[in-house]
């Protein structure tokens, strides 16, 4: 064993003998091993907390090859793989962190003294909003678990030669089922070819190629293509089935952390039925970085391999939710593709089922996401700069455009908006964007802290228009 594994293991054993004696603020210690070598099979509660010669002891006769620490912050001290499988080490009292939070995924809650009724009793008292109760723990088959999740729904979308072509040509690319009604999300420039050119501008979904989308199954269909919009690069496309489709599940790129496990899922090189790993490398890669300007968008760059073909398929995470779509990917270089975060498809896809199209907001100023480094150099440059926790700077207003008359000016901080103050960590550009998106030729509410009077909150209505399409 390293000498730095060693030195952590006797850390974790360290904190619980302290936790054990009263010297966290926590009163009591409810220590779950599920190793049985640490509790005698008894029932999982009120343990003694183990020497750091049992740990070491353990991890010697089930010769363990690596650890994984999990976060302090949801119980985990650490776990640690080994003939035996996956065994965890946690302690449940930590200060506001209940102590189902940290149970092990591997092994059914039943079985580390749990009762059925406990079980549903505190998964109940979990908020709806709240990310998924248990982590999928780090075995053989994480990955494997995550793709059978979410593989069912994942399509291959070919766009076949025009019945007579001279010169025939098929294109490929990936693509989920979203709805058991057929509905399938793909890329708008995999279907792109499939569009009539000589179409009226009342039929731009209008298709002179067939498109076959085949599920891993073996069913194919003829799709029509029923949406798309070519700025964010998504389309919609529309398949009619007898029996019921597998549907893929929606999670949110809001929470995604670089560094994160997630999978593509697609038909690279026409290779159906593919599943490559990596890790999120950034969550939030603004488009003008990738030479897409004036684009505001925002991609997730991932260190996953994303090839040809892969374009239109899901991003998924360890629960197999999608997180993003597959979009684009560096030709010169190993490791670094780009996907949309699925929280900014959403928006365009409930746009384009409501109206076919996307309304795009103009307010007319530009927009400066802060953070505590920003809004401390701010303040240390200017005292009377407002003491917020976060917000969006505004830097700039265009004289008579709707955030003008709204009476937002030039140092303003919007620090809420669409009704109430957000949670910080969706007080972004990208969030407000999307909020006026949704209220274009409507009244907006914004909230907005002005330096020359910073401890007054006012509260502006802002009313966007449509943006001129690109």
């Amino acid at each position: 064993m390293s000498p730095r594994l060693a030195s952590r293991f006797a850390l974790a054993a360290r904190n619980l003998r302290l936790w054990a004696s009263g010297a966290s603020s926590s009163s009591t210690t409810d220590v779950t091993c599920c190793s049985k070598a640490f509790c005698s099979g008894a029932p999982h509660s009120a343990h003694p907390a183990p020497s750091s010669q049992s740990i070491f002891s353990e991890i010697a006769r089930l010769g363990s090859t690596r650890a994984i620490w999990g976060h302090v912050a949801t119980g985990c001290l650490g776990t640690f793989m080994g003939a035996g499988g996956t065994w965890y080490l946690t302690s449940g009292k930590f200060p506001d962190v209940p102590t189902w939070f940290a149970a092990s995924s591997i092994a059914p809650r039943q079985q580390q003294g749990w009762t059925q009724e406990q079980v549903q009793r505190k998964e109940a008292e979990l908020p709806a909003s709240a990310a998924p109760t248990t982590v999928p723990g780090l075995g053989p088959h994480f990955i494997a678990d995550a793709a059978a999740k979410a593989a069912p729904a994942v399509v291959n979308v070919t766009v076949k030669p025009a019945p007579g072509a001279f010169f025939p040509s098929t294109t490929s690319g990936s693509g989920f089922i979203m709805q058991s009604d057929g509905l399938v999300v793909t890329n708008a420039h995999v279907i792109a070819d499939a569009l009539d050119d000589r179409a009226p501008a009342t039929e731009p979904t209008r298709n002179s190629r067939p498109v076959i989308v085949s599920l891993p199954d073996g069913r194919s269909f003829e799709g029509a293509i029923a949406a798309l919009d070519r700025v964010s690069d998504i389309a919609l496309v529309k398949i009619e089935a007898k029996d019921v489709l597998p549907v893929a599940e929606l999670g949110r790129s809001a929470g995604l952390r670089a560094g994160e496990w997630i999978l593509a899922l697609g038909s690279p090189l026409s290779l159906h039925n593919t599943v490559t790993a990596g890790i999120v490398s950034c969550t939030e890669r603004k488009a003008v970085e990738l030479g897409l300007a004036p684009s505001a968008a925002e991609f997730i760059q991932l260190d996953v391999a994303v090839n040809q073909g892969n374009s239109g398929g899901p991003i998924v995470n360890l629960w197999g939710q999608v997180v993003g779509i597959s979009n684009m990917s560096a030709l010169t270089t190993n490791g670094i593709s780009f996907a949309i975060p699925i929280d900014a498809a959403k928006a365009v896809i409930r746009q384009l089922e409501e109206a076919g199209r996307v309304r795009r907001p103009h307010v007319g100023m530009k927009l400066l996401e802060l953070n505590a480094a920003k809004i401390a150099q701010l303040r240390a440059r200017d005292a009377s700069f407002p003491s917020v926790a976060a917000g969006i700077l505004v830097p700039a207003v265009t004289p008579g455009s709707p955030a003008a008359a709204a009476g937002l000016q030039a140092g303003d901080i919007i620090t809420g908006f669409a009704g109430g103050n957000l949670q910080r960590h969706e007080l972004t550009t990208s969030g407000l964007v999307r909020a006026l998106g949704e209220h274009v030729g409507q009244a907006m509410q914004v909230v907005v802290q002005r330096p020359s009077s910073p401890n007054v909150p006012m509260r502006l209505q802002v009313i966007p228009e449509e943006a001129p399409p690109t």
